[in-house]
């Protein structure tokens, strides 16, 4: 009976251990972002904003993520929105890409970068490409491609 309620105990303490974690999550990584986008959250690998966007014929704020990285390392890159985007120096790649493109999500651990970028029409297209922070990305007719 004794071993059964210590297990209990340990499994109380180890399991509100998780809520506490998870309950006090330590708050967003700084950066000039932070003035422009809002509903910003921070996982502990995942940051997520919804940033501002003057790129449509009314100005908006799209949603936008830096996904599996940490907070160090984004913390250290002071992340910005570049017209509707989180951008970081060293993890998200270069280029001209984001002055044409926005609501972009840039998987850190794949080098995935995906966006709705302009077509030679305006409109936007569902755009992807494996870039890394080394590479400089560019948006041609709503593709994008590696300068």
């Amino acid at each position: 009976m004794m071993k059964k309620n210590i297990a209990l105990v340990l499994a109380a303490v180890c399991l509100g251990g998780a809520f506490i974690g998870t309950a006090f999550a330590e708050s967003p990584p700084s950066g000039s972002y932070q003035s422009s986008c809002g509903n910003i959250t921070w996982n502990g690998t995942n940051l997520s904003a919804q940033c501002f966007t003057d790129m449509h014929d009314a100005p908006m704020y799209m949603t936008t993520m830096i996904i599996n990285t940490n907070y160090q390392t984004l913390q250290n890159a002071q992340p910005w929105n570049g017209h509707g985007n989180l951008l970081a120096a060293g993890i998200t790649p270069g280029g001209t890409w984001y002055t044409s493109c926005y609501g972009s999500v840039y998987d850190v651990a794949l080098h995935l970068l995906h966006s709705s970028c302009k077509g030679p029409d305006g409109i936007p297209y569902p755009a992807a490409i494996q870039a890394s922070a080394s590479d400089n990305v560019e948006n041609i007719n709503g593709t994008l491609v590696k300068e």
